[in-house]
């Protein structure tokens, strides 16, 4: 292949990532290579960890919204390392929940600004900051090879080193298969009645909430506004969408998510890959769908839609890291050089020497896509047992029987009788739920390249 020809596909900034630059390594992932702190160590933050240590109790006397009243206000002038601002950060978001959905509290926003993170309990607090090995002397599974393969594609894509992408992209589809079938275990210990009645409601947020449609006063942090009213804030709850590990795969494959205003024509069929444009575009779609436009990457807009923007980036917008929360800023990162599908194409008919070479990456990278859209097809059967179901029930009603979870957990679609009430649910992160997800599944095939050597 000319050396000329791989200078049109790269993008400016061919600078290799290291994941050492973003506090991310090859073992964990995302995750810190140190377990988060169980306890503040200072006994100033006692107040705080007292409550959080007893929350179900507190919960179950119906004295947690007291306790948390009577709580002193504690300066954090006393906490000395992010370690120490990441577990202050979830002890004082999971008060904020169970205050607001417990039976309105605010949590620090001098914290939150710290971290780069917003006042809300997110996927930071909830997974990232949340975790601890009960079996120390065993691996880790799959964040932190796939972050490495993540990366090692990308650099290779940058280079024009197709032997190390062809192995990158082969590892990554054989990781996400891998997540796959741990995805499918989620029914042996998890009870769907428990999760949707007893656990689900803590991870709401504060935007398209239809029981708190102002969102809520912070108080003492924001003041009034120059009518003298209080102002309010809207924060989207904890979701999947929130993961760094996914957003990292989509923003790989160039997977793009658009608002549910964007639907998928009934016929989505590419008849050829238009190299010159991809070259044109270095790799690059400016139309992100938000700004008039009326047809995006093959998803046509619903007349009459206002729903603006896209959920994906709604999602990470609050989870955006600074330099003392390194992570997140890969993907912002990865989002700006990523150009794999883009580099395939644009070598497609270019040398006939090398036509098995760029079918294989074809292949390998529309493999990649099944994997997430099997992932995304798994997601949706979840949702389907764990909270459409639920929805449906009475919540006097016993816990749905374990043989029924069994049967439906495989490749079985779930039968529901409402289709309303199925497309009226709204997920913690506030979407509609069922087209949500259905459309990203969507939007994920539709990346596939048409192969013309098969």
């Amino acid at each position: 292949m000319s050396p000329n020809h791989n200078l049109l596909i790269m993008n400016e900034n061919t600078h290799e990532i290291r994941m050492e630059d973003y506090d991310i390594n090859p073992i964990t992932g995302f995750l810190p290579l140190m377990p988060p702190l169980r306890t503040l160590p200072d006994e100033y933050y006692e107040p705080w960890e007292f409550i959080i240590e007893n929350f179900h109790e507190l919960m179950l006397a119906g004295r947690f919204r007291t306790s948390v009243d009577n709580m002193p206000l504690l300066t954090v002038d006393r906490l000395k390392t992010p370690a120490e601002y990441h577990r202050a950060f979830l002890v004082l978001s999971f008060l904020s929940h169970g205050y607001v959905w417990g039976n309105m509290n605010d949590i620090s926003d001098v914290i939150s600004d710290y971290l780069g993170v917003a006042p809300v309990a997110n996927h930071a607090a909830v997974v990232l900051w949340n975790w601890r090995l009960i079996f120390p002397d065993e691996p880790f599974r799959h964040g932190g090879s796939a972050l490495s393969s993540i990366i090692s594609a990308v650099n290779a894509s940058n280079v024009g080193n197709n032997n190390q992408l062809l192995k990158s992209l082969k590892g990554i589809s054989s990781i996400i298969e891998s997540i796959n079938l741990t995805l499918q275990r989620m029914y042996e210990k998890c009870d769907p009645y428990v999760f949707y009645w007893k656990v689900r409601p803590y991870l709401s947020g504060w935007e398209n909430e239809d029981r708190l449609p102002d969102g809520l006063i912070y108080e003492g942090v924001d003041g009034n506004d120059k009518h003298g009213n209080p102002i309010y804030r809207k924060y989207i709850g904890g979701s999947a969408g929130q993961s760094a590990l996914i957003q990292a795969l989509d923003i790989l494959l160039q997977i793009e998510h658009f608002s549910t205003c964007f639907i998928k024509p009934k016929v989505n069929k590419v008849d050829e890959v238009n190299v010159d444009k991809v070259n044109k575009d270095n790799g690059v779609n400016k139309d992100n769908g938000v700004n008039g436009s009326n047809k995006v990457n093959g998803f046509n807009k619903v007349n009459g839609c206002n729903n603006s923007g896209d959920q994906s980036s709604r999602e990470g917008q609050y989870h955006m890291g600074n330099e003392y929360n390194k992570a997140p800023q890969v993907n912002i990162y990865l989002a700006k050089i990523a150009n794999i599908r883009n580099y395939i194409i644009s070598n497609i008919g270019y040398d006939s020497g090398e036509d098995e070479e760029i079918n294989n990456l074809i292949k390998a990278y529309n493999e990649c896509l099944v994997q997430m859209k099997n992932f995304r097809s798994l997601h949706l059967q979840i949702v389907s047992v764990y909270i459409v179901i639920q929805a449906n029930r009475n919540k006097t009603v016993l816990p749905i029987k374990k043989e029924i979870i069994t049967k439906n957990h495989t490749t079985e679609p779930i039968k529901i009788t409402k289709p309303s009430v199925m497309d009226s649910i709204k997920g913690t992160g506030g979407t509609n739920l069922i087209p949500f997800l259905k459309q990203m599944r969507d939007e994920t095939i539709a990346q596939e390249i048409p192969n013309k050597y098969n």
